[in-house]
Parts: structure tokens; sequence; C-alpha cells
């Protein structure tokens, strides 16, 4: 199985995330603009479990706007690490937070 690395902006929080994608793409629904401050946010999904907080864990944040999603940031910086999606059981994974994976978007929801 594949591990890609990522981290935070500053690098206090680093992770890291293992196996195969089940899928990527752009999401442009509100909660995801309004919380990136972008047009669209870029992910990569995986099944839950996949990630791994390698340090840093201790600077973690989650914001909870709605049950369906768990925003995973950095106390210092700010910020993106990644979502936990709970009754989906699945993680995405910001493609520009691990430089090594790769990132073919197949999906757009808006």
């Amino acid at each position: 199985m594949t591990t890609y690395t990522g981290n935070c902006f500053c690098g206090a929080v680093e992770f890291d995330v293992t196996g195969e994608q089940i899928a990527a793409g752009y999401c442009h629904c509100r909660d995801c603009a309004h919380w990136g401050a972008s047009p669209v946010s870029a992910y990569a999904i995986f099944p839950a479990g996949s990630g791994a907080v390698t340090k840093g864990a201790d600077n973690i944040a989650t914001y909870n706007k709605t049950p369906h999603v768990n925003r995973k940031h950095c106390t210092k910086c700010g910020g993106h690490v990644f979502n936990e999606l709970p009754e989906a059981g699945l993680e995405e994974v910001f493609p520009d937070t691990a430089p090594d994976l790769p990132f073919e978007p197949q999906i757009h929801i808006h």
C-alpha cells in the first residue's frame, strides 16, 4: 500500500494517509466554499481510518457546522488538515496538503 505524507500550512501538524483513493474531485457547495474562502474545494476521498496524525495531534481542532463533516484544522496556523465524514465512513484529504498525492478529479459536487 502507498502512504502519502502531508502537513498543515505551518508544519505543526503532520499526517500520513495510506491506501488507495476511492475518488477525487471538487466541491462547490456553500459550506466548503465558505470554510475554505474559495469558490471550490479540492479533495481526495479515502476510507475512514486511512489517515493517521504523526506529529502535532495536540494542535488539531475540529469544527462541526453539521454532523456530516468533522473539519480538522491546525490551531497554530488555521491550515486545513483533513475532513472526516463519519456517516459515510470516509475521510477527505486536501491534495495541496499532501504534495505527492495523485490528484485526478472525477467528481464535481454542487
